[in-house]
């Protein structure tokens, strides 16, 4: 019976754990590619798993226990013929509400089938508590079995199932195996429906002696509470080290597994780390991750990221350690799980819809681990309430007030940088010492979260806005430019010297790849009309000329403000051609250009992980060269600081018929102090004796492919991925020996 049951959960969460990457990856085109649909998606499926838990404990509570298995299978059965699981039809997501459209998409494609396989682990769960079997006093270890599938298929999908397996073969596969799970389930209502039978007449009483037994409403509170708060947390903890601390491939998949791995510890029968020394561990973890915080804009990503996942980890292991020890008499299993998806929902849905709403920053990251040393640890001294706060409150005015005097005082950058976190370090060691006062850590943890957030935006000066897409802040550094960034990803700077503040800068500069290729082209035909994919602070508007008509393309209503502000960035404002701004997906947008009216098309999308990958598939490419001229120029930006972008579209140029050349550019230390970066940009064109007129032809050489040419059913990161940049150091050096041959010495 175990191993039926285990192999039935198994299965069950490996199929909700592969629809959820298969079905979200699907959409993730038309959401825009980034972190947030990523979370968004999340959110959709915590939300529908408490529908599943729900009708699991109606199940439970209305129906009886002979007919549960038939009716459960009737369900299954039903939603595999009348919902089979397909992919989405084009859409737009409308400005401004893209977390319930994509909600709605969700549901659409994979709402049904999603939520009848979800009751199946408080279903199997209950019925192995009314056997006869020893364990069913006590059935929450198939718990860890359900999550221990749940974590096998994570693991599985991007590292085997995606490079391998096509979008469409991948659905008649996951079909495959709904179709397989019925059959388990079916015989597991069988076993459960003979067993059920044999303790009704050798224990007749039993069932009805635990029905008894009913949770109060504080004790359903806290069930809710102690799940929401590590959701809400995995949702923050993704959002930020994805965007503020390293840009990494699949990085996802790292907080989602350190979440499902504290799921089976906590409900496994052996704890290999016992709930007292997880709260002993906590704070140890917790004030470096706030210390952390407070150098957030200028530290090394890569030395923290070891620290939020191990933070992570204690702390969801505390909130769910103290969830199973709470856990009820098996009567009241389906409605225990009914509250602890609530709270999953719950957690999940703020930080989709309240917290970019609420905050302009991902506040909920700390604040939540705040909340969750409050939650775990018990309230013995509310009497010194009032004192624990005011010393929560002054450890956290001693960090902000050593901000402010250093901006005041006009304190380097660098003075900045070992200043506050020492401040930080001190108020923190004042909080650890308090650590076994579970208000005063709990507030103390809080206060610092808003003074370690608030810290580094005083010191830089930066102005933040938040959208569906992600947090952008407008930085003025002290080398005179003025700065947008994503996170840790640069969008494009402009000088704020009114002498220089018409040029463009960082990826876009004059002596750069792009900037050869303009200024080269300068006077042709073709510049007349120009569409720019990626709008960031508008710096390519700086080429445009008299009688040219350029068209951006973008898809993040935040950034168009911020570049179209003139009080922030003018190149838009100044420019001397026409410019025009289009929102939304530029692949959908761009079908609505003539074909071949496009004398140039610049891609300038691929500068982060978060790279829409639509836009470099076959189908794509094959789009791109019917809307340019013959003799047109598709411009890529492949920058790229973990992902070999070059190799994809040399493939895919391969597989159009199209050839593609690259450059990869470091600029001279002069240059460097200009505000030019290292970039690397791609030509495709149709022939390359469509560049013969370009100066700088000597510059470009011939990239290697890929292998593998994306298309929009088969595409994945996974075999691009070059970890700590050893493939853009070759790079680096391979340019530099360009340079040496292509510039005379001095």
């Amino acid at each position: 019976m175990l191993f039926l049951y285990s192999a039935t959960l198994l299965v069950s969460a490996g199929l909700l754990f592969v629809v959820e990457p298969l079905v979200a990856k699907s959409l993730l085109p038309i959401a825009g590619g980034t972190a947030a649909a990523w979370t968004t998606s999340a959110a959709f499926f915590q939300t529908t798993l408490l529908a599943g838990y729900l009708y699991a404990h109606a199940l439970h509570r209305w129906v009886r226990q002979e007919v549960q298995g038939v009716v459960h299978v009737l369900a299954l059965v039903a939603v595999f013929f009348a919902f089979p699981l397909r992919g989405p039809a084009p859409a737009e997501a409308p400005a401004g509400m893209e977390p319930l459209w994509l909600f709605g998409q969700l549901g659409v494609l994979v709402g049904a089938p999603f939520f009848v396989l979800s009751a199946s682990a408080p279903l199997l769960q209950h019925w192995l508590s009314v056997s006869r079997h020893t364990s069913s006093r006590d059935p929450y270890f198939l718990y860890s079995a359900s999550n221990a599938g749940s974590l096998l298929a994570l693991l599985a999908y991007p590292f085997a199932v995606e490079p391998l397996i096509g979008l469409s073969l991948q659905r008649r596969i996951w079909t495959a195996a709904f179709a397989a799970e019925i059959a388990l389930i079916a015989a597991c209502g069988v076993v459960t429906w003979r067993t059920h039978r044999r303790a009704r007449v050798a224990q007749p009483d039993v069932v009805q002696t635990r029905a008894l037994v009913a949770p109060t409403w504080r004790t359903r509170f806290r069930w809710m509470a102690l799940a929401a708060v590590p959701s809400s947390l995995l949702l923050s903890v993704t959002s930020y080290i994805s965007a503020d601390l390293a840009s990494l491939p699949l990085l996802w998949v790292g907080p989602l597994a350190i979440y499902l791995i504290t799921f089976i510890l906590a409900f496994a029968k052996w704890q290999p780390l016992p709930r007292e020394r997880t709260l002993w561990l906590q704070p140890f973890l917790l004030i470096p991750l706030f210390v952390g915080f407070t150098g957030r804009l200028g530290t090394a990503p890569l030395l923290l990221l070891p620290l939020h996942a191990l933070a992570f980890f204690v702390t969801a292991l505390a909130c769910h350690q103290t969830l199973a020890l709470a856990r009820p008499d098996p009567s009241s299993l389906t409605e225990y799980y009914v509250w602890i998806s609530a709270g999953g929902a719950l957690g999940g849905l703020f930080n989709v819809l309240v917290a970019p709403a609420a905050f302009s920053d991902v506040v909920e990251y700390p604040l939540g681990v705040a909340l969750a040393v409050l939650l775990v640890r018990p309230w013995s001294d509310r009497r010194a309430l009032v004192r624990d706060l005011g010393a929560a409150l002054g450890a956290a005015a001693a960090v902000l007030g050593t901000a402010i005097a250093i901006e005041r005082l006009r304190a380097d950058w660098v003075g900045a940088r070992l200043t506050l976190p020492l401040m930080t370090g001190l108020a923190g060691l004042f909080v650890f010492v308090s650590r076994s006062r579970p208000f005063r850590l709990a507030l103390g943890m809080a206060a610092l979260a808003g003074a370690a957030f608030g810290a580094p935006r005083v010191t830089s000066g930066a102005r933040v806005s938040r959208s569906f897409y992600g947090v952008h802040a407008v930085i003025d550094k002290r080398n005179g430019l003025r700065e947008l960034v994503h996170g840790n990803t640069l969008h494009g700077a402009q000088s704020l010297s009114p002498e220089h503040r018409h040029e463009p800068l960082t990826y876009f500069h004059r002596t750069g790849p792009v900037g050869q290729f303009l200024e080269g082209w300068h006077g042709r035909p073709e510049r007349q009309r120009v569409a720019v994919v990626g709008l960031g602070t508008g710096s390519l508007a700086a080429y445009s000329e008299p009688g040219e008509h350029w068209t951006f393309y973008e898809i993040d209503p935040e950034v168009v403000r911020t570049a179209r502000d003139r009080g922030l960035f003018s190149f838009l404002e100044d420019a001397k051609g026409r410019v025009d701004i289009i929102l939304g997906d530029a692949r959908r947008t761009l079908r609505l250009e003539p074909d071949g009216s496009l004398g140039v098309l610049v891609l300038d999308a691929f500068s982060s992980d978060s790279i829409p990958m639509h836009l470099l598939t076959r189908e794509a490419f094959e789009m791109y060269l019917r809307k340019v001229q013959p003799s047109g120029v598709i411009v890529v930006h492949v920058s790229n600081r973990y992902l070999d972008v070059a190799s994809v579209v040399a493939s895919t140029a391969r597989a159009v018929g199209a050839e593609a050349l690259v450059q990869f550019d470091v600029p001279t230390p002069a240059e460097s102090a200009q505000g030019k970066l290292p970039s690397q940009w791609m030509l495709v064109v149709r022939s390359q004796s469509i560049l013969a007129p370009l100066a700088s032809r000597d510059r470009w050489a011939t990239p290697a492919p890929f292998g593998r040419v994306w298309t929009d059913d088969s595409n994945s990161l996974w075999p691009i991925v070059h970890l700590f940049e050893r493939a853009r150091r070759a790079q680096v050096s391979s340019a530099r020996q360009q340079e040496d041959v292509v510039r005379p010495a001095g």
